[in-house]
């Protein structure tokens, strides 16, 4: 007996959201030390950008102040 489409769906409780912290970036940041600081290697700089396309337009171009969020934390505190 061939099951219905949504009986392989997944119930939406199941859906984990991404883990994430905040940070708010400060005078002199830049991605590569972020990342370097907060993920343990600057080459990581490449996942917070895709981990933050909706808020780093232009990653040259960080202001102090703006909140990113850092991937693989264990909560999404500010």
């Amino acid at each position: 007996k061939p099951k219905s489409p949504d009986a392989a769906a997944p119930a939406q409780g199941d859906l984990a959201a991404p883990k994430y912290r905040a940070y708010r970036e400060k005078p002199g940041d830049t991605l590569y030390s972020i990342a370097q600081r907060e993920l343990g290697s600057g080459s990581r700089m490449r996942e917070l950008q895709r981990f933050n396309v909706d808020v780093l337009k232009d990653s040259d171009v960080l202001q102090p102040g703006m909140e990113i969020r850092i991937p693989g934390a264990r909560t999404n505190e500010a």
